[in-house]
């Protein structure tokens, strides 16, 4: 029912954003004629809109009032590159409504200079200087149509034989390009049918961004590249046909504003078709923040969310439904314009539903403290267990990284398919149900002259042909602590685990016999399995205390995400002190499950200096330092 909900709320937006605009009517500064698509109409419909924006600026700012109807605005791209170019602040451009007005920018082509040039739609021009941004400046309430959406053609620059491609020269909404701008809302809006970019922020000059009740779509390129220092999206609407829907670079702003963060809530996301829809890439390996929470998504050819390079988080994907994708609800890989790292690292991936997937997540890259937990997944075709996989990984460096507590249906258990450079997820307290368990991944058949066992995750069974087969372990590229349990074998066929073995330990000689199992427990130090006792409920690290960490002990900007966990339901408190015990902040105070769960610190307000974050949960209370760093 959720995407049935956001639209009805998108079509009340609409409703209810027709009331009379209070300001200044675009037709005091010249004719603004609806319907007509002759040059001339264009040219005067421009230069009005644009002359209403200079005189409002001009006199301090104010609300530009736009008429309901359909007007053609342009641009000429052989003479402008833009339709409308806000250069002043304090400015609102309002329209009569989403379904009541409608700008209709250049969808033709023209070559310029050897290039395909369409213009772009609506610029907010910033300053060269971050302590002066452009700011306060606000649209709302009208449509934005390119005229030259979607065809499947990705390739840029656009073809100059045919206008096909990618066109970079025709983007829809530019909030700030390579400049400095603050303050913006956007807000009940529908912009689609733009060869390039639907909305676009170029360089990392833009601060605050607030993009709310926005329907967009229908484009070669992404619905959204857009970029702040602190960037709310919220109850939009992410259509298709698109190559895909967000490109979200992952860099520190270098305006100097005080936040780092993006925060992406109840949004409907559907219909990308070229590429992994939700990337997160081009990054500087510095602290910058995402969350997703409670967004619908569906339907993308490839993968939900990715990381290709430079993501040092913290990223927060927690609460969301994924339907209909091909490939991975989560994927690690390498992309081009990372800055200078091709790490990702920091991603909490965590109460998520995804059916009808390719697989929860997919590791071909750098991945470092990544935990995956509480995930219910279910695969491709449900009722059946071909056609997905619960994780894929292979020629990946992790590094604490963490698969844990998910229910996996109707899918292949884990699978790594390349050798691993760095050390494996670990994976723990998994229920698989309907599962595929192939050969040579889930389960091995042995021989004395080929026993060595590898297992993919914390689950595998052997067999033999021989009696009393000994087998070995794998022992290279595991995590501290991975437990895994062993079962196979046969009343005639037994494996048998055996003392004085180089790759594991036991108590005594074992054999399995297809009624028993073994438990190990990798130990890094001695580049052995210990056999060990089996879970609890085949949980692998169940909390039996409270226990909190930050995402980093220094800290560079002033938004962190603090993770905690808690024993058994119970009042918490979390709070944020200096050295001399005096409480500066406090973060969460409420009843709490039982479980894993995390808080927002903005310490924006805090200098330079070591903190302590605090947990109290009745009697018992833990701390962790944290460095900010100015």
């Amino acid at each position: 029912m959720r995407p049935l909900i956001l639209s009805l709320i998108l079509s009340l937006v609409s409703s209810l954003s027709s009331q009379t605009c209070t300001g200044h009517p675009v037709t005091d500064y010249g004719a603004f004629a609806p319907n007509a698509s002759d040059s001339a109409t264009i040219a005067q419909n421009n230069a009005t809109i644009n002359n209403a924006i200079v005189q409002v600026g001009s006199a301090g700012g104010g609300v530009i009032c736009l008429p309901a109807g359909t007007f053609y605005i342009g641009p000429d791209p052989r003479k402008s590159d833009v339709a409308v170019t806000i250069n002043y602040n304090n400015i609102t451009l309002a329209g009569a409504g989403v379904d009541k007005t409608v700008l209709r920018t250049n969808g033709a082509y023209a070559l310029v200079n050897g290039a395909v040039r369409r213009g772009h739609g609506i610029l907010i021009k910033g300053t060269a200087d971050c302590k002066s941004p452009r700011k306060n400046i606000t649209l709302r309430d009208f449509e934005l149509d390119g005229q030259a959406g979607w065809t499947g053609q990705y390739g840029w620059p656009a073809d100059t034989a045919t206008g096909g491609g990618w066109d970079i020269s025709h983007k829809g909404i530019v909030p700030s390009w390579d400049a400095c701008v603050d303050s913006v809302l956007l807000e009940n809006l529908y912009v689609h049918h733009f060869r390039g970019e639907i909305m676009y922020v170029g360089g990392m000059g833009m601060g605050s961004l607030t993009v709310r009740n926005v329907k967009m779509g229908n484009t070669n390129g992404s619905d959204f590249n857009l970029y702040g220092a602190d960037l709310l999206v919220e109850h939009c609407e992410f259509g298709g046909p698109s190559r895909f829907w967000c490109e979200l670079s992952a860099r520190q702003n270098q305006g100097g504003y005080p936040n780092n963060r993006a925060i992406f809530r109840n949004n409907v996301f559907k219909d990308a078709v070229g590429a992994t829809a939700i990337v997160m890439c081009q990054g500087d390996f510095l602290p910058y923040a995402f969350v997703f929470d409670s967004n619908h998504i569906s339907n993308s050819t490839y993968g939900a969310f990715a990381f290709y390079s430079g993501v040092a988080g913290p990223v927060t994907i927690t609460n969301n439904t994924i339907t209909d994708i091909g490939g991975g609800a989560l994927e690690f890989g390498y992309s081009p314009g990372s800055i200078n790292s091709s790490k990702n690292a920091n991603v909490t991936f965590t109460n998520n539903t995804i059916t009808r997937a390719g697989c929860l997540a997919n590791f071909y890259a750098s991945a470092e403290s990544v935990f995956v937990r509480n995930n219910q997944f279910t695969g491709k075709i449900v009722g059946s267990n071909n056609g997905a996989t619960a994780v894929f990984y292979g020629a990946i460096t992790c590094h604490n990284t963490f698969i844990e507590n998910n229910t996996f249906t109707d899918c292949r258990t884990p699978e790594q398919t390349a050798s691993v450079t760095g050390e494996r997820p670990l994976f723990g307290g998994n229920t698989y149900i309907n599962n595929e368990r192939r050969d040579q991944q889930a389960f091995y058949w042995i021989s004395a002259a080929a026993p060595k066992i590898t297992p993919h995750f914390e689950q595998v069974a052997v067999f033999t042909n021989t009696n009393n087969t000994i087998a070995q372990l794998e022992t290279a590229n595991y995590p501290n602590g991975q437990v895994i349990e062993v079962s196979g074998g046969s009343a005639g066929s037994q494996v048998k685990f055996a003392v004085g073995q180089i790759s594991y330990t036991v108590s005594g000689d074992t054999s399995l016999n297809g009624s028993n199992k073994l438990y190990f427990k990798y130990d890094m130090a001695s580049s052995k399995w210990l056999e060990t006792s089996a879970p609890v409920v085949n949980v692998l690290r169940p909390v039996q205390q409270l226990s909190i960490t930050a995402f980093s002990t220094t800290v560079h900007n002033s938004f962190i995400t603090i993770h905690y966990s808690v024993p058994y339901d119970s009042r918490i408190k979390i709070s944020i002190y200096d050295l001399t015990g005096q409480c500066i902040q406090v973060l969460d105070d409420k009843m709490q499950t039982i479980g894993n769960h995390f808080v927002f610190w903005d310490g924006r307000l805090a200098g330079t200096g070591i903190y302590l974050a605090r947990l109290e949960s009745g009697s018992s209370s833990v701390s962790r330092k944290v460095l900010l760093v100015r």
